[in-house]
């Protein structure tokens, strides 16, 4: 093979590897407003949850897996997002914007609406003593669940159309999809919208 052929079968390759990252990161078409769709998933013990045990909560469904290095990244930063926005009322995770508030008009009430914030893990592992590992090794804080089913063959991948893990989607008190995100920077900016 020559010089140029290499480069060219290079170059072509690349751009697969480039659509295939731009695809796998297409957003859900589970999109703002669109009932969340009810699932049944396990813990680590084998009790089964589903959504909709926690209704009149909003929600953050978290999507990953074990074995996702972009999970792995992303989960020190969505334990801080936790430990600022759960089973917390979004009245404590305004402090800063009442400060600033205060700061400038400090006669002025200020107050953010309360709303229970809960999130739940949705692993995409098919291998349980992968899962369970990583949940000892890491204590992740909030339930964690799942079916042990490959990410593409999970019914619960399917019904929220899920491209690429890790992926969040945060499920108002109604059940209706508020957003969706993959990194925990646009969690906590989504989180401190509501």
């Amino acid at each position: 093979m020559n010089k140029s052929m290499r480069k060219f079968l290079i170059f072509i390759l690349f751009q697969c590897l480039s659509i295939g990252q731009i695809i796998a990161q297409t957003p859900s078409a589970l999109t703002k407003g669109l009932t969340a769709p009810d699932f049944v998933a396990k813990d680590t013990l084998g009790v089964e949850h589903r959504l909709s045990d926690f209704a009149d909560k909003v929600i953050v469904i978290d999507f990953w897996a074990s074995w996702c290095g972009d999970c792995r990244r992303e989960m020190p930063e969505t334990i801080e997002v936790f430990r600022d926005f759960a089973n917390a009322t979004q009245d404590s995770c305004c402090k800063d914007e009442k400060q600033e508030l205060a700061d400038k008009n400090p006669t002025q009430q200020t107050c953010c609406k309360k709303r229970d914030i809960v999130f739940l893990g949705v692993s995409m592992d098919h291998e349980a003593e992968a899962w369970k590992k990583y949940l000892r090794k890491e204590q992740l804080p909030w339930l964690q669940v799942s079916n042990l089913t490959p990410w593409k063959e999970s019914d619960i991948s399917k019904a929220y159309d899920l491209h690429w893990i890790p992926t969040m989607f945060v499920i108002d008190e109604e059940g209706k999809v508020i957003g969706s995100v993959i990194t925990a920077k646009e969690l906590r900016t989504l989180l401190q919208s509501l």
